[in-house]
């Protein structure tokens, strides 16, 4: 099968269905067109958060959790930490990083209780919950040889879910 990124007209689509349809779509395909997918989201509700985000997962019946991780001093070395939204003026700053599991469920409540003492308790966590910024990228490609194997025609069609811009198919 071959991955299609069709691009969108003018009205063409309601943005709630481009959202959730590419959400559904980088559910099946993996982390980086999920994540694309959910920076759509955020386009969309620019005043929601990642418990916003989570509450929806779970309506819409999708199998990715969000789950509100420490950010470590080892984690802070490299990136720094935001909201992927709309700050609000007395919001508190983000003091987890968010992660997505696509495990099967008994598998995500251990993940989870890994930083949490239960889903309630990741739940309340989300609402400080940010996306990783990273701080110097040479830093982490010498880590990761393999982020310097994701060519700038994947990255631009990764922008381009992120601004709900084209459907993510299957061809």
């Amino acid at each position: 099968m071959v991955l299609i990124f069709q691009e969108l007209q003018d009205n063409e689509w309601d943005f709630n269905q481009i959202v959730w349809h590419n959400l559904k779509m980088g559910e099946a395909l993996g982390c980086a067109f999920f994540s694309a997918a959910v920076l759509g989201w955020f386009k969309l509700y620019p005043d929601r958060n990642f418990q916003d985000l989570e509450s929806y997962l779970r309506a819409e019946d999708f199998q990715t959790y969000v789950i509100a991780t420490p950010f470590t001093k080892d984690v802070k070395k490299n990136y720094s930490l935001t909201y992927p939204y709309k700050m609000k003026e007395d919001a508190i700053p983000p003091t987890y990083h968010v992660r997505f599991s696509c495990l099967p469920m008994i598998d995500v409540m251990e993940e989870m209780s890994w930083y949490s003492k239960n889903y309630e308790d990741n739940f309340k966590k989300l609402k400080v919950t940010g996306s990783l910024m990273i701080k110097n990228i040479e830093i982490i490609t010498n880590n990761d040889p393999e982020l310097l194997k994701i060519d700038s025609k994947e990255i631009t069609q990764l922008r381009k879910i992120s601004l709900n811009q084209v459907l993510v198919c299957f061809g």
